[in-house]
């Protein structure tokens, strides 16, 4: 399956202590650093699950869909997180370039 860019990393999203490791976002970014995509994808859908209203772990999604090299997947996370979210640029960034490079 072909590898897909994808513009926007993880790396903005950092760890400031133990307590925030229970935080599914901070937990996913630390995940995916690692290299755990499906621990990332996890914990990325756990805090879709608790914030259905936030687009971030919908986005969150995509970036790891997209690092996974499935471009159905990642496109149907960017456009979740653009229904939520309309003006979310870095889920409309990685959407168009998807779709630029199909």
């Amino acid at each position: 399956m072909k590898r897909l860019p994808w513009l926007i990393t993880l790396a903005a999203v950092t760890i400031a202590g133990p307590a925030l490791a229970q935080d599914p976002i901070q937990r996913g970014a630390a995940l995916f650093d690692k290299g755990d995509l499906d621990g990332a994808l996890r914990a990325f859908e756990e805090a879709g699950a608790a914030h259905p209203k936030d687009a971030q772990p919908l986005y969150l999604q995509g970036v790891v869909w997209s690092a996974m090299g499935n471009a159905s997947r990642s496109t149907q996370a960017y456009r979740a997180a653009l229904k939520v979210e309309p003006r979310h640029a870095e889920a409309a960034n990685n959407l168009a370039l998807i779709l630029a490079t199909g």
